[in-house]
């Protein structure tokens, strides 16, 4: 399993993984809630990858 702090970090692990979405894009669907992730505090997102095998 892959956690990622914050948008700017999943969108560059994204890139990495031939995946790419911009930041608002994330910032979208997190605020409509179409993406896995959990806000411990206001100010942060953690996202998690788990991989499928």
């Amino acid at each position: 399993m892959r956690i990622v702090r914050g948008a700017k970090a999943l969108v560059k692990y994204l890139d990495s993984i031939q995946c790419p979405l911009s930041g608002p894009t994330i910032q979208k669907l997190v605020k409509v809630r179409e993406i896995p992730f959990r806000r411990p505090s206001p100010r942060v997102l953690i996202f998690k990858h788990e991989a499928n095998s």
